[in-house]
């Protein structure tokens, strides 16, 4: 009835439960010195997407804001670096996606861009390959379920895989305790940053 008749529901096994879509200013956040920000980049091309999100975390009443994302396949490094330039966060430390070693040493070092006779560099310089170790999207999803989440309503894609990011069930309809690997880009994104 959710998918043919548009009704609304809640998917069963949902990963995450304790979230909240709220407005509210980033800028207010940072003021609290307990608060702090933190970013996560999962790379993506032609299937899958690429997620950035920027997040402020209270370690000491575990709130976590979701206050930016970028969320969008068919991405050069260039345009990775562009956009979150364009983002205002090319500055900060961004935590990445380690499988691509290749690709953080190339937004590390950044690019010339050329428009109209001026040339214009590009660079994160402050990427950063997130820490794994064994079983880390589960510890990922540990880590962060130990928040509360309150996701701003620009952040519609991340409003999207909160809505939907399930455990996988087995063929006898059994949850497995993986999660189901679609539509998590800036969910894995999130888990990256609290390995800062």
């Amino acid at each position: 009835r959710v998918i043919c008749d548009g009704d609304w529901g809640i998917a069963e096994g949902l990963i995450y439960t304790d979230w909240e879509e709220q407005l509210f200013d980033p800028r207010y956040l940072l003021l609290n010195q307990d608060i702090k920000t933190s970013f996560g980049l999962d790379f993506g091309y032609a299937v899958s997407e690429n997620a950035f999100v920027a997040l402020a975390v209270d370690l000491k009443t575990y709130t976590m804001w979701i206050f930016d994302e970028m969320y969008e396949n068919g991405m050069t490094n260039l345009d990775i670096a562009k956009r979150i330039t364009e983002m205002g966060y090319a500055k900060e430390m961004i935590w990445a996606d380690a499988a691509e070693p290749k690709s953080i040493y190339e937004l590390q070092q950044g690019f010339m861009d050329e428009k109209d006779g001026e040339y214009t560099r590009f660079a994160l310089p402050n990427i950063r390959p997130a820490l794994k170790g064994p079983d880390s999207v589960n510890n990922g999803i540990a880590r962060m379920q130990q928040f509360h989440i309150i996701v701003h309503p620009r952040c519609v894609n991340t409003l999207r895989e909160l809505s939907t990011y399930h455990w996988d069930v087995d063929k006898d309809g059994n949850f497995t305790g993986k999660p189901c690997k679609e539509d998590d880009h800036c969910l894995v994104a999130g888990t990256m940053v609290l390995t800062d």
